[in-house]
This record gives structure tokens, sequence and C-alpha cells, in this order.
């Protein structure tokens, strides 16, 4: 279900659609001095969310409680006189197309069924979408069947004052993930460092299953899936521009995990496919 997200997809599909009115990640606000929460209900394939937000150090969470599939919610500021339209049809062409016209903020990622994710961010005011770019097993993004929804954010009434507290990171770049030792153990910041962007989803590995079987079972979009994914949702954070950071909780059970980038490269391969997959161990 998780072939590369931030995909190439049809203009004239995209365009059509119309904008609808514990895991890893979704406990607190991760030592980021978070003001306000921004809560997202997602089901197949809609979200439900206010429509309007005050600027301000944003708690993200998704919850997933209506869906029987996993989801996300990835946050795009769009430049200014910059429709939703007009996004999802430089996305069509490309992500560098796509990066002329807004700022992937990251989000939460991989909400699984019955499951919440989160994140922290920073919202600045102006116009953003949010969308849900994980394929269903038909191969079909989940975008192109109706899941998106348009965000206002308006300036704040009073200004704020940063309590962020200092995190281990996590650093995104092309094509790899440089870990901290606290990973799986409490919060982190993700940064994305690199020139493309990225993203980091985690997810834990059932026992049978190892790193090749992930790799061989990624397809193309619109391709079906070749069968049940070998990995189980935990979170993370949806794509983020370079030089984005976001902010999550990373407490994980006892198990073995890996950190993804699905996203593709400017020749069309998935990142964890050169290089962007994880293992590590919570013990």
């Amino acid at each position: 279900m998780f072939r590369p997200r931030f995909l190439v997809v049809a203009v004239a599909v995209l365009t059509a659609v119309t904008l609808n009115a514990g895991a890893a990640g979704a406990k607190s606000d991760y030592g980021a001095g978070a003001t306000q929460t921004f809560d997202i209900h997602s089901a197949d394939y809609s979200f439900e969310a206010p429509t309007t937000m005050p600027a301000g150090r944003t708690r993200v969470v998704l919850h997933n409680q209506a869906g029987t599939e996993p989801h996300q919610a990835t946050v795009v500021k769009l430049n200014d006189g910059v429709t939703t339209s007009d996004y999802l049809a430089a996305l069509a062409q490309s992500f560098s197309a796509a990066a002329t016209k807004g700022k992937l903020l990251g989000g939460p990622n991989s909400a699984a069924p019955g499951k919440d994710t989160g994140v922290v961010v920073d919202l600045k005011p102006g116009n953003y979408t949010v969308m849900c770019l994980i394929p269903s097993p038909d191969g079909q993004p989940h975008v192109v069947k109706g899941m998106l929804r348009d965000l206002t954010v308006t300036p704040a009434a009073t200004k704020q004052k940063s309590t962020a507290k200092t995190l281990p990171v996590v650093a995104l770049s092309e094509y790899q993930f440089k870990l901290p030792k606290e990973l799986g153990r409490g919060p982190v910041e993700i940064v994305n460092k690199g020139k493309e962007a990225h993203e980091a989803v985690i997810a834990k590995l059932p026992p049978g299953k190892t790193v090749k079987d992930i790799v061989d079972w990624v397809k193309p979009i619109f391709v079906p899936a070749p069968g049940p994914q070998p990995y189980e949702d935990v979170g993370g954070t949806t794509p983020m521009s370079p030089g984005t950071r976001v902010r999550l909780d990373t407490r994980l059970p006892k198990g073995k995990y890996l950190l993804l980038c699905f996203i593709p490269d400017p020749s069309g391969e998935a990142h964890l496919k050169v290089g962007m997959i994880h293992p590590f161990t919570v013990r």
C-alpha cells in the first residue's frame, strides 16, 4: 500500500477531485512548545478537519478511527496566488515543478486503521492543502479518490514565545537517514538536510520478514500491490521540503523497526531502493 507516495499522477484526474469539507507521534507536543492542536479525522477517502487555524506551532494529529486503510496527512503551504489545483497540476509534471508552487511541511504519516499519529509543525499565515498520497491496494493514490482538504491559516492574535527544547535529530538527505541513539525511546526532531523532498516512515518489521521483502514489494504508482504489505504501519512524517523540520514522539515497544522513504528520485526510483531504508532495534 505504500508504494512511492509523492508521485506523478494524471493532471486530468487530480484536478477533477472535489475538495471535501497509540501510534508513534500522537502523545504530546514533543518538547516543541506547541500552542494548539489541529485534529484531522480520516476515513476512506476523506478528511474531516477545521478549514481555518491561527498561525503558530501546531500539533497536527491524524485520527484514523474510521478508515479501513492506512492514511496520512501531507501538509503543503501554497505559494501566494497558487491554488490547490495549480499545485496538483505541477505535481503531475514533476517534483521540481511542484516545488515552485508550494512547500511540503511534513505531517502525520502511516496511521493504521484504528490508530492515531501526530507531528508538530510551524504554521504561518497563508493557504494550505492537506492530502493523503498513500495508494490503495489497487494502486490508486487516495488523493485521486478525494482525500484532500483546503486550510487557511490566519495571523495569530498574539505573538508566541518559543519554548522549544533541544531534541535528538534524525537527519534526512540523499539517500540516507542519520539516526540518533535515542530513536525509539522518546521525542526527536526530523530535519530534511537534503536537496530533494524526503519522508520518514516508521514501520515495524514482523517476524520472518526482511528488508529485501519490502524493497521487492514496492511497485510504481497505479500498479496494484503484489500482495499484503510486508511491514506494520507505526507513524512518522510525510514528505518534507529541503530545510523543513518537524517533531514527533518515537516511544516504541521493543522490536525491530525501519525508517523508510518511498518518494521517487528524479529518475522515478523510490528512495528506499537506492539506500533510504534504515533498520533499527528498540531494546
